[in-house]
């Protein structure tokens, strides 16, 4: 017999805890694992900022939309990915311009900041 219980929802305490892990986790990558110099090609200089646009897309159209915080949370999650994937990208593609990529996704994780969650059920 299968004993199912029902998950409780999620808190604006895992919101919070996940917005400062994925903080974290970009900075980390960019201390640890970031080239330390380098040229990349000038074509690919724009690219990063196509997550940049789609998670500022997602913060401030498709996430006031949510009603509860289970709602939200799949919003939330792929935004903040998308904006930390501007980093990311800059690092790797871009290593020049990776301190700009790195400010423009702390930007982008920053406006994801669970203040928002206040009037979620």
């Amino acid at each position: 017999m299968n004993h199912y219980s029902p998950q409780p929802p999620p808190t604006k305490l895992v919101l919070w805890i996940m917005w400062f892990a994925l903080i974290s986790g970009l900075v980390m990558i960019y201390t640890f694992a970031a080239p330390k110099g380098g040229d990349g090609g000038k074509t690919l200089q724009y690219f990063p900022m196509i997550p940049f646009a789609i998670s500022i897309f997602i913060r401030w159209v498709l996430l006031p939309k949510a009603t509860t915080i289970a709602a939200a949370m799949p919003i939330f999650i792929v935004g903040m990915a998308l904006a930390e994937g501007c980093g990311i990208l800059g690092m790797f593609i871009v290593p020049q311009l990776k301190e700009t990529y790195l400010v423009l996704a702390l930007l982008g994780m920053f406006q994801f900041a669970p203040y928002w969650a206040g009037k979620l059920k």
